[in-house]
């Protein structure tokens, strides 16, 4: 692609797509709405995916991790 390209070229849209928080505040994508209501989008679609409500899923803060256990095998002494 020639810069020339890439600067008129219009950008692909998102198809349109618009969702709603809990509260009915429009969002351009599940990634903006995760953003503001600082939660990962993966940890959103998890949620989702399990059975949580929309107002769930955005307002329980995520669980914090012990770094101590971070990456490290159960099964295993140390």
């Amino acid at each position: 692609m020639t810069q020339e390209e890439a600067l008129t070229k219009p950008v692909k849209s998102n198809g349109g797509l618009k969702c709603y928080d809990h509260l009915g505040k429009k969002y351009y994508s599940i990634t903006s709405m995760c953003n503001h209501w600082n939660i990962d989008r993966k940890l959103y679609e998890y949620r989702i995916s399990h059975g949580w409500s929309l107002e769930r899923s955005l307002t329980t803060p995520p669980r914090r991790q012990n770094k101590k256990s971070v990456g490290k095998s159960l099964d295993r002494p140390e």
